[in-house]
C-alpha cells in the first residue's frame, strides 16, 4: 500500500518540477511594446484652469506589438494599470515636468510563461514630462516617462534590464488635440479623461 501511494506522489512532484523548468526568467531582460490599446488617463478631480486641489491620476490600457530578448519567448502581450499622486488638478501641469509619483503595474502574458509575470514601474518626482507633439497639421498632448527627458524610472520584477530599469522610457500621445484639451480645461466639467492614441514603452 505504501508503494502505491508513493508512486503518484512522486509523479506529481516530477510534473511540478517539469512545469517550473518550462518558465522563463525575464528579470534581467528588456522589452519594447509599440502598440497601446484602450489606453486612458483619468485625473480626479478633473483638471481645470487654475485648479488647486490635490489630484490622483489613474492610467490603464493594454500592450501589444512587443519584442523582447527574454530567452525562448515567442509571443508576449500585457496590460497595465497604475496610480500617480502628488500634483494638483491644474491644466498647467499638463506641460513640463511633474511632481507626480506612484507605480504602474504591468501584467504579462507570454509564450512560454514567465516565472514572474509582473513588472512594477516606479514613477519618481520629475519622471513624467508633459508637452505637445505635432501630427500633421494638428498638435496633440504628449506625455513622456523616464530619462530622457525626465528623471529615471525604476523597475522591479521582470524586464529590469539588469539595472533596475534605470533606462526605461515610455511615450504616449493623446487622441485629443490641443484645441479639444483647451476647451475642456476651460469648461465647467474640466478634463475627466484623456485617451491614449499611440505610444510605446521600453523596460530596460
Amino acid at each position: 500500500m505504501k508503494k502505491l501511494i508513493a508512486l503518484p506522489i512522486a509523479a506529481l512532484c516530477f510534473a511540478a518540477t517539469a512545469h517550473a523548468a518550462g518558465t522563463v526568467d525575464a528579470s534581467n531582460s528588456t522589452i519594447t511594446c509599440n502598440t497601446i490599446l484602450k489606453g486612458i488617463i483619468q485625473p480626479k478631480p478633473a483638471l481645470v484652469n487654475g485648479g488647486l486641489d490635490p489630484a490622483t491620476i489613474k492610467i490603464k490600457g493594454s500592450l501589444s506589438g512587443c519584442t523582447t530578448n527574454a530567452p525562448g519567448v515567442t509571443s508576449i502581450t500585457g496590460t497595465f494599470k497604475g496610480e500617480l499622486t502628488g500634483g494638483m488638478n491644474s491644466c498647467a501641469g499638463l506641460v513640463g515636468p511633474t511632481t507626480n509619483t506612484g507605480t504602474i503595474s504591468v501584467k504579462w502574458k507570454a509564450t512560454p510563461a514567465l516565472i514572474d509575470s509582473t513588472s512594477t514601474v516606479t514613477v519618481n518626482s520629475g519622471s513624467s514630462v508633459g508637452g505637445l507633439i505635432a501630427v500633421g497639421p494638428g498638435q496633440y498632448g504628449q506625455f513622456q516617462l523616464g530619462n530622457p527627458p525626465g528623471a529615471a524610472l525604476s523597475v522591479a520584477g521582470s524586464f529590469t534590464g539588469g539595472n533596475s530599469g534605470a533606462t526605461s522610457v515610455a511615450t504616449v500621445v493623446t487622441t485629443q488635440d490641443i484645441g479639444a484639451i483647451g476647451t475642456l480645461c476651460g469648461s465647467a466639467t474640466g478634463v475627466k479623461a484623456l485617451n491614449i492614441g499611440i505610444g510605446s514603452i521600453t523596460l530596460q
